[in-house]
This record gives structure tokens, C-alpha cells and sequence, in this order.
């Protein structure tokens, strides 16, 4: 028998697999479970149909989103040449709800994206390290957490004025990521305890190594969830937001922008609100259902034994 020598320790932990959360079987059982549920199928046909008109927005709208037409157009009811009616600027609402989702769901996905990328690194730090450290990134989200976001976002921009598209991404962004950030602290700290990291760093794996390599890969169901749920909300704080007047500049549209333009006309042009609202309402609850159901279906799966 070879001896067992602390540099043949220290190779073969350099090249031990890495253990990850989902064996390469269980997506596929994964899909196959979601496949079955017909209340997942809707909501994923909807969303579909909602992101693939985002995309596929300059040869679905009939009209440039910020082209105005003669003033006998103003307020027009739906018709043939306008199938949801025009605002009070002789736009075509139509092409304004169909940019509107490019704008919102791009807004969304990118926030979220950042959100997400702060609160895993910031959660998972604080939850391996341990310590005071640990203990000072909880009561500092704790803290955050306390303060309502919505009065945090308002707050920052009456002092910064009207924001580029770009910047609005990274103020959501970056004011969205203490849930998941909590969430991710709380799952690295449970499994910081597991038999499986105790291995690792017996056979010579550094701290980092055994954070990325071994830990991080656990951490995709509950990231994969808190992303889908995430959308649905970003999209409603960028409505909000543009719907009060700090959202997306002018003339760009976005649904939140949209619905503002029509407020002042809700009886009397229903349509500039019912329009958009409805995409907006749609898509929030196909994106929740969505979650909803991935959690259901990950629940068991959330820490799989390694």
C-alpha cells in the first residue's frame, strides 16, 4: 500500500469532484415533475408569450412607440388602425405596451441579476467565514431590512432627479439584494456543519476552494426560486417607480409610464390604463406562479444529502 503523504493528500483534493447540489439526473426528474403540472404550463405559456413579444417587439408593433400622429387621433378608442386605442398624445398604445414590456422585463432580469450577484456573495461570505464577521453582516442586513425600500428608492431619487435607464437598473439593483443575502447566509451557515466540507478540508482544500467548489453548488435551488420570484417584484418597484414619475425617462415606455400617462383619463379613456395594467397584472402572476411551483418542486431538494 502507498504511503499517504501530505502532498498526494493536497493532489488529490485538487482534483476531487465537486459536490454539487443536483445529480445530473434530478433536472431532468425536475423538468419531468414540472412537465406534469398543468398550472406551471399556463403560466410558462403566458410568460412566454409576454417575453417573446419583448423581443420580438420592432416586428410586432405596429408603430414606433414615440411617433405621434394628427391631433384627430387623440384619445382614439381601439379601432382597426389602433387596436388599443391612443393616449392623450396621439401615440399608439398598442406599440407602447408591446416596448413597454422590453423596457420592464430588461429592467427586471438586470436588477434582479445584480441583486442576486451582491446578496450571494455578500450571504455566502458572511455565512462561511462565521464569526463576528457573520454576525455583523446579519445585524447590518437586519438593519436594511427594517427600512422600507420603497421610501429608500424615492429618497435617493428626489435627490438624484430623473435617472438614465442604466442607472435605474443599478439603484433597484442594488437595493434589492438583503433578502437574498439572508436567505444565502442562512443556507452556507447550515451547511458549513456538513460532513461533506469537514472532508474537504481534511483532504487539504482551502477555505475559498471549499466555498465555491463544494458549498456554492447547494446554494442553486434556493437561488433559482428567489430569481423567479425576484422578477415579479422588480417589475412592480419599476412600475411603481415610473408610474410616480422617477422611473423610465420620456419618451421611452414602460408600463408603470404608460399607466401615468392615462390617470387623468381613466373614465374617460379607459383603455390607456386597462391595457398595460393587464400586461403588468399578467405577468407578475405568471412570473409568482412560476416560483411558486418551482418551490414546490425543489422543496425536497432544497438541502439533498451529498
Amino acid at each position: 500500500m502507498a504511503d499517504v503523504t501530505p502532498a498526494s493528500v493536497a493532489a488529490f483534493a485538487d482534483y476531487a469532484p465537486p459536490v454539487t447540489s443536483l445529480p445530473p439526473a434530478q433536472p431532468a426528474t425536475l423538468w419531468k415533475t414540472l412537465r406534469r403540472d398543468r398550472t406551471f404550463r399556463s403560466a410558462l405559456a403566458v410568460l412566454g408569450v409576454i417575453v417573446g413579444a419583448a423581443i420580438f417587439a420592432p416586428l410586432l408593433a405596429p408603430y414606433d412607440p414615440a411617433a405621434q400622429f394628427d391631433l384627430t387621433t387623440r384619445l382614439q378608442a381601439p379601432s382597426a388602425a389602433h387596436w388599443f386605442g391612443t393616449d392623450p398624445v396621439t401615440r399608439d398604445v398598442l406599440s407602447r405596451v408591446v416596448f413597454g414590456a422590453r423596457i420592464s422585463l430588461t429592467i427586471a432580469f438586470l436588477a434582479v441579476a445584480l441583486s442576486l450577484t451582491i446578496g450571494t456573495v455578500v450571504g455566502a461570505a458572511a455565512g462561511f467565514v462565521g464569526g463576528s464577521f457573520d454576525a455583523f453582516v446579519a445585524r447590518s442586513i437586519d438593519a436594511l431590512l427594517s427600512i422600507p425600500r420603497v421610501l429608500l428608492l424615492l429618497s435617493v431619487l428626489s435627490l438624484w432627479g430623473e435617472l438614465s435607464t442604466r442607472a435605474l437598473v443599478v439603484l433597484i439593483g442594488t437595493t434589492g439584494w438583503f433578502g437574498v443575502a439572508r436567505l444565502v447566509r442562512g443556507e452556507v451557515a447550515a451547511l458549513r456543519q456538513r460532513d461533506f466540507v469537514t472532508a474537504s478540508r481534511a483532504l487539504g482544500a482551502r477555505g475559498m476552494r471549499v466555498l465555491v467548489r463544494h458549498v456554492v453548488p447547494h446554494l442553486a435551488s434556493p437561488i433559482l426560486v428567489a430569481a423567479t420570484l425576484g422578477v415579479g417584484h422588480m417589475i412592480v418597484v419599476e412600475a411603481g417607480l415610473s408610474f410616480l414619475g422617477f422611473g423610465v425617462p420620456q419618451p421611452d415606455a414602460s408600463w408603470g409610464s404608460i399607466i401615468r400617462d392615462g390617470r387623468e383619463f381613466m373614465q374617460t379613456a379607459w383603455w390607456l390604463t386597462a391595457f398595460p395594467g393587464l400586461a403588468l397584472v399578467l405577468t407578475v402572476l405568471a412570473v409568482n406562479v412560476v416560483s411558486d411551483r418551482l418551490r414546490a418542486a425543489l422543496s425536497p431538494r432544497q438541502l439533498p444529502a451529498p
